[in-house]
């Protein structure tokens, strides 16, 4: 038990603002300086009848002292790296999961929690696209869980949007471009894989992902706001590289970074080539004469 709580107290010392949450911040601050009228802040404290204080950043710590308390810390550990078909699975899902999404009281960390969920069937795709397994079953299952999640995203963001503009369009950039880097992966992972049921798995779940995503899109785009668009802009491609980043680490006998696309600028130089011709077919023209007998 003692050796159970020194590591419990190491992880916990390990847990720092996640990227999301620092650029939020960076965001909120630069938006309220360059706004002419003073930014209402987005930090709301409300007294815990239990704990006197308790850091926002521990949270995941007691949600998971709750989890082993239920399952015990073996399974839970193992539970957390399972993907459907593991023995497994339905203790992350059912039990792991329920218990993070209870401890999510307020609407900001249930969006965010929605968000993660929803991001961590798209990773349990990638493993079985990169496994050849993923099934139809298996796919329909995936797509109505993460359905599921990203309808309670929509949901609590429009309860955010009403009190905190900028959160709400952080949240929705941040899951949208997720959505569109995790079904590149899947696509392409998918396409590597040996087994043609699995390949055809992959590509269906990959444009439902981004359908989903256009969904979302066009959802956002009847919002005008200069925050979302700024938020948008600056998010954008840093959600895309970090998924890449993140799956090219975890599969690393796949190419799945994007290539830099040189197509278009190939094309120009042949394009001004053709226009300017050879470099010997304006003498060849001159002399063409002199070379007939």
């Amino acid at each position: 038990m003692d050796n159970f709580f020194s590591q419990l107290k190491k992880e916990a010392q390990k847990i720092r603002l996640s990227d999301r949450e620092r650029e939020t911040m960076r965001l909120a601050i630069l938006l309220g300086v360059e706004s002419p009228e003073r930014v209402k802040s987005p930090i709301r404290v409300f007294p815990s009848p239990y704990f006197f204080f308790v850091p926002r950043a521990l949270m995941q710590t007691f949600a998971f002292v709750l989890v082993l308390a239920v399952v015990g810390s073996t399974t839970a550990y193992a539970a957390e790296g399972a993907v459907p078909g593991d023995l497994l699975y339905q203790v992350k899902v059912s039990v792991n999961e329920s218990v993070r999404a209870a401890l999510a009281v307020s609407n900001e960390s249930k969006a965010n929690w929605h968000a993660e969920a929803a991001e961590r069937r798209m990773k349990e795709a990638q493993v079985l696209s990169a496994r050849g397994t993923l099934t139809a079953e298996i796919k329909s299952g995936l797509e109505a869980n993460f359905e599921k999640h990203a309808a309670g995203i929509e949901d609590v963001v429009d309860l955010i949007e009403k009190k905190n503009p900028i959160i709400a369009a952080d949240i929705s950039a941040r899951f949208n471009s997720s959505i569109e880097a995790h079904s590149s992966v899947i696509a392409r992972l998918g396409e590597m894989a040996e087994d043609e049921d699995s390949r055809r798995e992959s590509e269906s779940l990959s444009r439902f992902l981004r359908g989903r995503g256009r969904k979302i899109a066009r959802r956002e785009d009847e919002k005008d706001s200069l925050d979302k668009e700024k938020i948008e802009r600056a998010l954008d491609d840093l959600v895309k590289v970090k998924v890449f980043l993140e799956a090219q680490d975890e599969f690393p006998d796949h190419a799945l970074l994007p290539l830099p696309d040189h197509g278009k600028e190939d094309a120009d130089k042949k394009k001004d080539k053709d226009k300017s011709g050879s470099p010997n077919k304006k003498d060849d023209d001159q002399n063409g004469g002199d070379k007939i007998d």
